[in-house]
């Protein structure tokens, strides 16, 4: 029969046997070993006894989460502190690539995308007015009909409105603007203004070459226009007109 021994501690009695090693309590809620020079139970020093509670399973899970906290502590302190110790002409020297790198840009989209002029005539008032800044498309291919544009005459940039392309047949009368036999209802952007003929200018009825446009602009009386310098080829158009920015919005 298993001999058993008390052994009597402040958090409780408890019931041990004796084997080779030491003794060891048999409580389900304690686990305590005592490790004693001999066998002999007369030679139990109580002080040399140690008690351990039994692990609870949730410690395990709770110690995990306070780990990875104090880990993710030390990562956000470690990154302030890498910040606050980053040199005061490095920031500025950041700061002045990023400006640079956002005007190249710019730069490259109103170089080879769009384009900007400032208008300088009337030619197509009310439209556009004398000191207007005009935004144009350079990529365009292809011009509508009433597509305004820009071309360049004997070394200036106006402005005009597409009125017939290639293969169109072009007229004017004392009545008005006549394209492939039809009277064009024009007084939208004209305000009222008549369509004429220019003295020593081209002769109507006017055939558009392929490839070509004819142009006029609003303010018919004083435009300079396809009526005077004739059709102009696709390729010699700057762009297409996106914006037009007012002179009194500056």
């Amino acid at each position: 029969m298993e001999e058993r021994n008390r052994y009597i501690h402040d958090d409780g009695v408890f019931d041990f046997h004796e084997d080779d090693h030491g003794s060891v309590f048999l409580d389900d809620n304690v686990n305590v070993d005592i490790h004693v020079p001999s066998i002999d139970s007369d030679s139990y020093v109580l002080a040399d006894a140690t008690m351990s509670p039994k692990e609870d399973k949730n410690n395990g899970v709770e110690d995990d989460t306070q780990i990875l906290e104090d880990e993710q502590k030390s990562k956000t302190d470690d990154s302030l502190t890498q910040k606050e110790q980053i040199p005061l002409w490095k920031e500025l020297l950041l700061l002045v690539i990023k400006i640079g790198l956002v005007i190249a840009v710019l730069a490259a989209i109103f170089t080879f995308i769009f384009g900007l002029h400032k208008a300088d005539d009337t030619g197509m008032e009310p439209h556009i007015n004398a000191g207007d800044v005009i935004v144009y498309y350079r990529l365009g291919a292809k011009y509508e009909q009433n597509a305004v544009v820009l071309v360049n005459y004997e070394g200036k940039m106006l402005a005009g409105r597409v009125i017939a392309k290639g293969g169109d047949t072009v007229d004017i009368d004392e009545k008005g603007l006549i394209v492939n036999g039809s009277y064009q209802q024009d007084k939208d952007y004209t305000f009222g203004k008549e369509t004429t003929q220019i003295v020593d200018g081209v002769t109507f009825p006017l055939t558009v070459p392929e490839g070509q446009l004819f142009l006029l602009g609003d303010n018919r009386t004083e435009a300079i226009d396809s009526r005077m310098y004739g059709c102009i080829a696709q390729d010699h158009v700057y762009g297409e007109v996106v914006l037009q920015l007012r002179r009194h919005s500056f």
